[in-house]
């Protein structure tokens, strides 16, 4: 068990997340200044972060390195991030994280051979690749939150709800999920730029691997959903809806990396 100390404090960081978006859901309805749990999200920050920095320093194994990074610089982006902008609650963000966190510990407990050290004698590149593709499963994340929260929020309002008066507002919503998905775009490309880069002569690398075949769907869907939404042919409500599906693209990326031979 202690050599899997980062990924059960990774699952830790998982359940402290959404233990903390439930309970201050459930607040929101019964309280008339609820508090925000704040144990339970400096829990799951301060597990998550040492999860990460055991994966790259002492575990590396690549495909987890790169999972627990994505969604650490998505959980910080909602704490940190959204104070700075209108947004209220920045708590109830973290349930897609913490899913996702869950997801990534539970498929490498299953398959150990993600855990292993292939990040030793990698070019710089690879890193380089690595980040982008963080980054990019960090906006995403963000972008599926967002979105996520524009739907609820709409529904609670017209469902007169006690919570909609303490809810975030829908236009911020909005455009935070549009701009999440442009960063998210930006990212997945220079990851894509950079993998193709760091493939070694030794690799393996196959078009036909269902990890490149998913990540070039995700990025046709997100280019989709920008111009549209650019163009005007999708409201907000629609750009919402197809950041749900991309996040469950994102969802199926990560799976097949943990659950498939390496890409490259």
């Amino acid at each position: 068990m202690l050599a899997d100390i980062h990924v059960w404090l990774l699952g830790l960081a998982g359940l402290a997340y959404i233990s903390a978006a439930l309970i201050r859901w459930r607040d929101l309805a019964r309280a008339s200044n609820p508090k925000r749990p704040w144990g339970l999200l400096i829990l799951g920050i301060v597990a998550h972060l040492a999860s990460c920095l055991i994966s790259f320093l002492f575990s590396g194994g690549a495909d987890f390195a790169y999972a627990s990074l994505g969604s650490l610089l998505a959980a910080l982006a909602m704490l940190i991030g959204t104070r700075f902008m209108s947004l209220s609650s920045p708590g109830l963000l973290l349930l897609p994280v913490g899913v996702m966190a869950i997801v990534v510990a539970v498929f490498a407990l299953i398959d150990r051979s993600h855990l292993g050290r292939n990040m030793d004698q990698r070019s710089l590149v690879f890193y380089v690749h690595i980040i982008f593709m963080a980054a990019n499963m960090a906006a995403i994340l963000l972008a599926a939150a967002s979105a996520g929260m524009y739907l609820v929020v709409s529904r609670q309002l017209k469902a007169a709800s006690n919570r909609a008066l303490r809810l975030p507002q829908l236009p911020p919503l909005g455009a935070l999920a549009q701009r999440s998905l442009l960063v998210a775009l930006a990212m997945l490309l220079g990851g894509m730029v950079s993998g193709a880069v760091a493939i070694g002569p030794e690799s393996h690398f196959s078009l036909f691997h269902p990890t490149i075949i998913l990540a070039g769907l995700a990025l046709l869907m997100v280019t989709i959903a920008l111009l549209a939404r650019a163009s005007q042919r999708i409201s907000d409500r629609g750009l919402c809806w197809a950041t749900l599906a991309i996040l469950g693209l994102e969802v199926a990326v990560v799976v097949t990396l943990m659950a498939v031979p390496p890409h490259g």
